[in-house]
């Protein structure tokens, strides 16, 4: 079966630099070949995306339609990947600015400078050039895709679309009139359910959502954060005591 713009499908990618180095992967066993596997927090499993809705680069995500379940190679333009590099995102920054967070910035160095990743080119003369682009920016890449199965399950479907946006959803229940009831950790404002159901509507073959609060999720993740709130205060106070 051909797959369509919208189709939801679970698959496994990993990608190659145009040298043959991985650097992404959703195979646990390629991770581990290639020296990706160091963080044991990390999974690495299938994922589900929907096609055509940018949860994968641009690249990937057009090749895919037409295509079927079963395995593919693709070779990506830098333009279909990471864009090309801009030189608006290379950056001089003060020294000072540095030494101000008591840091000592060396080359190669990565950074994460108000949620902006960069690494740091050269170091000389009281300031620091720091590269803000993607460090695969202008690289042309490989992928290998194995396209498991389309999925159809409405609940599967509507957690991976929530999961792609990175949303706290605790639980979906579909109801026998096919209306799917999504539960969240907190209230999610109006205007967000609205445009993330537009977005739902479109992609799905459900024609009504419904958001409640997970209560109990709620009451755990206002307990953790209660807690956290108290231990930064006694570190705080102790701190405040040792000067």
């Amino acid at each position: 079966m051909a797959i369509k713009e919208n189709d939801f499908i679970e698959i496994n990618y990993t990608g190659r630099t145009e040298d043959g180095v991985v650097f992404d992967t959703t195979v646990e066993q390629t991770a581990k070949e290639n020296g990706l596997a160091q963080d044991p927090e990390k999974k690495f499993k299938p994922v589900i995306i929907c096609v055509g809705k940018g949860q994968i680069l641009l690249g990937i995500d057009h090749k895919l339609i037409g295509k079927d379940i079963g395995k593919h190679k693709f070779h990506l333009q830098d333009i279909e990947a990471f864009g090309k590099k801009n030189a608006k995102l290379i950056q001089l920054i003060p020294m000072s600015a540095f030494k101000k967070q008591g840091m000592n910035p060396q080359p190669g160095m990565e950074l994460n400078i108000d949620d902006k990743y960069g690494i740091v080119k050269t170091v000389g003369g009281g300031r620091v050039l720091v590269d803000f682009n993607h460090p695969l920016a202008s690289h042309e890449l490989d992928y290998e895709i194995e396209v498991k199965r389309i999925v159809t399950d409405l609940k599967e479907q509507v957690l991976a679309f929530f999961g792609m946006m990175q949303l706290p959803v605790t639980n979906i229940e579909v109801k026998e009139d096919k209306t799917a009831v999504i539960y969240s950790a907190f209230e999610m404002p109006k205007e967000i359910q609205d445009a993330i159901i537009q977005d739902l509507l479109k992609v799905t073959g459900t024609k009504k959502f419904e958001f409640k609060v997970d209560e109990k999720a709620k009451a755990e993740m206002e307990k953790t954060a209660s807690e956290h709130a108290k231990e930064h205060e006694k570190q705080s106070h102790e701190h405040s005591h040792d000067h």
